[in-house]
C-alpha cells in the first residue's frame, strides 16, 4: 500500500469584491439620493400651493363680505345720477307749473275749490284736493265727475284717478270733499296753452275716464288709485283756503 504525501505548501484563497457589484450599489445609493431630494422638493411645493390656495380663499372671503357695500354704492350712483337729471330739469320747472297752475284754474268747474296741490317732478305726478259743494243746486258728485273728465281731456294732463271723496256739510252748504292723481306731459307743459290744443273740442262732455266709478250720493268712495312712486325729489305745494270765489265755466 502506498501513501501519497504532498509537501508542497498550499496557496490561500483570496476574497475578492466585484467591481459590477459596486457599481450596482453606487447607482442604487445615487438614485436612492435623488429621489429623497425630489421628493422633499414636491412636499416644499405642494406646501406653497397650499399656501397660495389659502390666501385665494381668503382673498375671495374678503370680496365676498363687500359684496353687499358694492351693491349699495351702486344704488346709491344710480339715486344720485337720478337726482341730477331732476336738478337739471329744475329749469325748465317754473314754466311747467306756472303752465300747469293755470290749466288747472281753466278746468275747475262752477262751486269748485282746490285745496291743495302737490307737484311730483320724478313721477310727472299731481296730486290734488279740494271740495265741491252744493251751491245754487249744483250736484257735488256730477261735478267731481266733470272735474276728472276735464282733467283727462286737458292740454297738459294725460289722466285722472280718483283717489278718494268725503261729504261734507248739510244743506245748501253741503259737499264733497275728493283726492285727484294726474299725470302731465313734460314736454306739453313747456309750451304756452294757445300752442297745445284740448284732447276734446268739449271737455265736459268728453267721455269718463275708463276704471273709475263716482259713489252714489251720501256716501263716500274711491276709484281705483294709480300707484305713486317714492324716493323723489321734494314736492312743489300749493294751498287754497275754501270758501274763496270758485272759477266759472
Amino acid at each position: 500500500m502506498t501513501i501519497k504525501v504532498d509537501l508542497l505548501p498550499t496557496r490561500e484563497k483570496k476574497f475578492g469584491i466585484d467591481p459590477v457589484m459596486i457599481f450596482l450599489l453606487l447607482i442604487i445609493i445615487i438614485f436612492t439620493v435623488l429621489f429623497f431630494a425630489y421628493g422633499k422638493q414636491l412636499e416644499s411645493g405642494i406646501a406653497n400651493k397650499e399656501k397660495e390656495v389659502q390666501q385665494l380663499d381668503q382673498a375671495l372671503n374678503d370680496l365676498k363680505a363687500k359684496l353687499p357695500n358694492i351693491d349699495k354704492l351702486k344704488s346709491d350712483n344710480a339715486r344720485i345720477q337720478q337726482q341730477i337729471d331732476t336738478i337739471k330739469g329744475l329749469k325748465n320747472d317754473p314754466v311747467r307749473y306756472a303752465n300747469l297752475l293755470w290749466e288747472l284754474t281753466e278746468i275747475l268747474p262752477r262751486n269748485t275749490w282746490i285745496t291743495s296741490i302737490n307737484v311730483e317732478p320724478g313721477t310727472r305726478s299731481v296730486t290734488f284736493g279740494g271740495t265741491a259743494l252744493a251751491l245754487g243746486g249744483a250736484k257735488p258728485l256730477e261735478t267731481i265727475a266733470d272735474l276728472m273728465r276735464n282733467v283727462q281731456n286737458s292740454r297738459y294732463f294725460v289722466d285722472a284717478t280718483l283717489s278718494g271723496t268725503s261729504q261734507v256739510g248739510s244743506g245748501d252748504s253741503s259737499g264733497y270733499t275728493f283726492q285727484l292723481e294726474t299725470h302731465y306731459d313734460e314736454n306739453a307743459a313747456l309750451k304756452p296753452p294757445e300752442e297745445v290744443p284740448l284732447k276734446g273740442t268739449s271737455p265736459a262732455a268728453a267721455p269718463a275716464p275708463s276704471g273709475t266709478s263716482v259713489p252714489p250720493p251720501g256716501q263716500p268712495g274711491a276709484g281705483k288709485a294709480s300707484p305713486a312712486a317714492s324716493g323723489t325729489p321734494a314736492a312743489t305745494e300749493a294751498s287754497g283756503t275754501p270758501g274763496a270765489t270758485p272759477k266759472g265755466r
